[in-house]
């Protein structure tokens, strides 16, 4: 049964998720990681290589890299589901990720995310993330290691497909 708790809670992750968003934009790794739990369980699934990311540490440095290798960034959560029980949530949502790299390149891409949250201190907090987006090996290696050479061939061949 779902509790007026639960249903605020629920509001409170959502705009958990406003935040980092805008911490994003802000490309301020500071902010994007006080949404995460600052322990050595924390843990993200990410498309690319290595593929999970596990403890507070190797979180910060793959998100920072990732926010260090943009020139702009911005994330758009396309729906807002969120379910809570006491001290656990969950959220999922389509985000966009459009960004300019600093090698020149421009990404758009719907990733697909789902977090699970703990309330910590009265503070809700990331302890597993896992993003998803559908592409080709090629693709991602692309994005992920912000090899321009490569991105530009992938460009070019899109275009003739």
């Amino acid at each position: 049964m779902t509790t007026d708790d639960d249903i605020k809670s629920a509001r409170e992750i959502r705009e958990r998720l406003n935040e980092k968003a805008r911490a994003y934009a802000a490309r301020d790794v500071d902010r994007v990681m006080d949404m995460y739990e600052n322990t050595s369980t924390v843990s993200v699934f990410d498309p690319g290589p290595p593929d999970e990311y596990t403890g507070y540490q190797a979180v910060t440095e793959t998100i920072g890299n990732f926010i260090n290798g943009a020139e702009t960034m911005e994330l758009t959560y396309q729906g807002d589901s969120a379910l809570a029980s006491g001290d656990l949530g969950t959220a999922w949502s389509l985000v966009r990720i459009k960004t300019r790299l600093k090698n020149g390149v421009d990404v758009d891409v719907i990733c697909r995310q789902t977090n699970i949250w703990r309330r910590v201190d009265g503070v809700w907090k990331v302890v597993h993330e896992h993003n998803s987006v559908t592409m080709s090996p090629e693709q991602a290696d692309a994005l992920f290691s912000q090899d321009p050479e490569l991105a530009q061939n992938l460009s070019a061949s899109a275009q003739t497909e």
